[in-house]
């Protein structure tokens, strides 16, 4: 899965008759990011809406309070070791990260580290992190964002 395409992006929602219907089926959209390919999967800047096919949402990359943000990132190989502070970020989110392939490394603000996994799941409340990816292969990781207040 970790070629770079971009992944089959499915919504599932209520058609005018409120049945249950395939209201998108193709690939996902890339986002403009730093962080190697990410694709948005869904955003909603309010609360979920049930069969919703396309919430309201604005370009922002990272929800408002009360929003949400699905990507699916690819990062690729750091060949050299990063200086963490070059990375290190804090955002007004609590998100959840799901390791698909690859794996990867999280950088806390304090120093601290923990290489993940297929299959580990991070939640970061808000907190100052950076990630690398120490090789050999790309990664892919799941980004659950929700905007959150202080």
């Amino acid at each position: 899965m970790s070629d770079g395409a971009p992944p089959r992006r499915i919504v599932c929602a209520l058609d005018d008759a409120g049945a249950a219907a395939i209201a998108a089926d193709g690939p996902a959209l890339p986002v403009d990011h730093t962080a190697g390919a990410v694709w948005r999967i869904w955003a909603a800047d309010g609360p979920a809406q049930i069969g919703a096919a396309e919430p309201a949402h604005g370009p922002e990359f990272f929800p408002p309070a009360g929003g949400s943000r699905v990507y699916l990132s690819e990062m690729p190989v750091d060949p050299n070791p990063i200086d963490p502070a070059t990375r290190m970020h804090a955002t007004d989110t609590v998100d959840f990260a799901i390791v698909v392939s690859g794996r990867v490394r999280l950088i806390q603000g304090d120093g601290s580290q923990v290489e993940v996994v297929p299959g580990a799941v991070i939640v970061q409340a808000g907190t100052e992190h950076a990630w690398e990816n120490p090789g050999p292969d790309p990664a892919r990781i799941v980004f659950v964002l929700l905007g959150a207040s202080a």
